[in-house]
């Protein structure tokens, strides 16, 4: 049994927002990990010598705090700034992301189709129409009828699967860029290179992969976290967490960052009705493909979206391209990423979609047929994309737990899409909250 005294503070879950509130927590915490490394789905795997990502893992600031802290920890190793090289397959033609402001070159009635339902779209919503509360009536809104039927529509529906009514809105203005009307005109006469959106800049390390940040989280908290720890229960009458091994540990205060509705199935106490809420929690699978290939610069590109569903693969980046030191000499390495839901699940197994994957990589001529795979790691990540919708679920889940000194935050534990450093600013701010009520503010 883990001492009482010494665990007032537990953090579940050494993921980036995990980290993060360690390592702005003062006095007595200790955090645990279900796995053997720290990171969760922002990790990395040297595999055959090459550094493959679980899944595609970017820095991206709007904060230089944030961005001094990462340079800080990471260091001797570089934080390499990059401008986003990203574009979209779609009708056999590669247009520039993001697709609204970028239809040059593409057929003249699907540009004609664009402009025009766009302008109408602005049109209609400077006439204080009632605001929409969800991603389908969001897109049509925001940017017309043309832009949501030849990418919008396609592409999210391969990536949600889902209905896009169902879909919440709430990180949209940070994630989807809607732009002016003659910014649009201008990329569809001309190949218009200006950037727009979070990811136009975005940084990544110069050796290692993405879990050199999480490592070096580590470093400075090394005595305070413990790996292979899986909790099994939570008794919230007498605080206590209990793990897979039997061991126990005691908290007047717990941060969680699994999963929302997997803390609450820990939670016997939960009131059934919360129970059933949290079992409505929707959300996105991913199978994430990582290959990496006998050939040297199998694209020029950082990452490509593909709408149409002759691919399997909503997706495709390049993490040869983050970084030259994240494959042998010679070589190239890509991710490829497939989505699937419970009530659309894959109907392949693994080795199946591998196969469907290299054939879809060749047919859209990101392969050629003498390509030779020299590593691979296919994994698969559960809550990918939590899904919110408009019935206040994750608000009467969060009530319980905050009355109950309960913090449950990030991408999973506060089920909301977010950028690395809003989890890491996130965490800080619960950390600061946490360290102010304890020495009395």
């Amino acid at each position: 049994m883990m001492n009482r005294r010494n665990n007032k503070i537990l953090i579940i879950g050494a993921g980036i927002t995990g980290l993060s509130a360690a390592y702005h927590l003062k006095g007595d915490y200790a955090l645990f990990e279900k796995n053997r490394f720290a990171g969760g789905t922002a990790s990395s795997e040297k595999v055959d010598g090459f550094i493959f990502d679980k899944a595609g893992h970017l820095l991206h600031f709007k904060t230089s705090w944030v961005k001094n802290l990462v340079e800080k920890l990471i260091s001797p190793v570089r934080l390499d700034k990059k401008r986003r090289r990203s574009w979209i397959l779609s009708k056999g033609i590669y247009t520039r992301y993001p697709f609204q402001v970028n239809t040059y070159k593409l057929p003249p009635a699907v540009i004609k189709d664009c402009l025009l339902e766009m302008a109408h779209a602005q049109v209609s919503d400077a006439r204080n129409k009632k605001p929409a509360d969800n991603l389908r009536d969001w897109i049509l809104e925001s940017l017309g009828s043309g832009v949501a039927k030849h990418f919008m529509f396609p592409y999210n529906r391969k990536l949600w699967k889902t209905p896009l009514s169902g879909v919440g809105i709430d990180w949209v203005d940070k994630f989807i860029p809607k732009p002016r009307l003659d910014y649009a005109i201008r990329g569809a006469v001309s190949d218009f290179k200006r950037g727009f959106g979070y990811n136009r800049i975005f940084f990544y390390p110069s050796h290692g992969g993405i879990q050199v940040l999480s490592d070096a989280f580590c470093a400075g908290i090394k005595e305070k976290v413990f790996f292979n720890k899986e909790v099994k229960a939570i008794d919230i009458s007498q605080r206590k967490v209990r793990f897979a091994a039997g061991e126990t540990a005691y908290f007047d205060t717990l941060i969680s960052t699994m999963p929302l509705p997997e803390l609450i199935g820990l939670i016997d106490a939960a009131p059934p009705a919360l129970k059933h809420a949290a079992g409505r929690l929707k959300f996105v699978s991913v199978l994430n493909l990582n290959l990496g290939i006998d050939r040297n610069s199998i694209s020029d590109k950082h990452w490509i979206y593909f709408p149409e569903r002759k691919y399997v693969f909503y997706r495709v980046g390049f993490f040869s391209n983050f970084s030259d030191n994240l494959c042998p000499n010679g070589a190239s390495s890509l991710y490829a990423e497939v989505s699937y839901t419970d009530d659309r699940p894959l109907k392949m197994d693994d080795t199946q979609v591998r196969e469907r994957v290299i054939h879809d990589l060749r047919k859209a001529g990101i392969l050629s047929g003498r390509d030779r795979v020299l590593s691979e790691k296919l994994c698969r990540i559960k809550y990918a994309y939590p899904i919110r919708g408009r019935n206040g679920l994750v608000k009467s889940i969060d009530d319980f737990l905050r009355a109950r000194g309960i913090y449950s935050i990030g991408r999973y534990g506060g089920w909301k899409y977010m950028s690395m450093e809003e989890c890491m600013l996130e965490a800080k701010m619960t950390a600061d909250n946490i360290n102010n009520n304890r020495l009395g503010f």
